[in-house]
């Protein structure tokens, strides 16, 4: 399972606060509390077209399947209330340093590996 994130920085935070808090600061929460088995992120610099919605950032985040129906897989916790309870915590109190609510849209996607027949791969 891959998720797209598409980020917008919020007003009461300026551009160089933001992106250190997500770039130094949040990566590391992000990927201790959840399954995540990829993780990547986009600096949106500008607007390629004048009528394009206003995204910061970009993340792209990769997690096993079953995340996709248990939020114990996703939060890194499988079988364990108390400790997904926690990473949801800690997920949550980052995320609400630079990420408003309703600031961000998620895209479940999914990744595949293609080959080419007679290529090796």
């Amino acid at each position: 399972m891959a998720n797209l994130a598409f980020l917008r920085r919020p007003e009461r935070i300026g551009r160089e606060e933001w992106l250190r808090t997500w770039l130094e600061e949040h990566t590391q929460v992000a990927i201790d509390t959840q399954s995540t088995t990829a993780y990547t992120q986009h600096v949106v610099v500008r607007a390629l077209t004048a009528d394009a919605p206003v995204i910061d950032g970009i993340v792209e985040e990769v997690f096993p399947v079953e995340a996709a129906t248990d939020l114990g897989v996703f939060f890194d916790a499988r079988g364990d209330d108390a400790r997904m309870a926690a990473n949801i915590e800690a997920m949550t109190a980052s995320t609400g340093r630079f990420l408003d609510d309703g600031t961000v849209d998620a895209v479940p996607t999914g990744r595949y590996v293609m080959g080419v027949p007679g290529a090796g791969v």
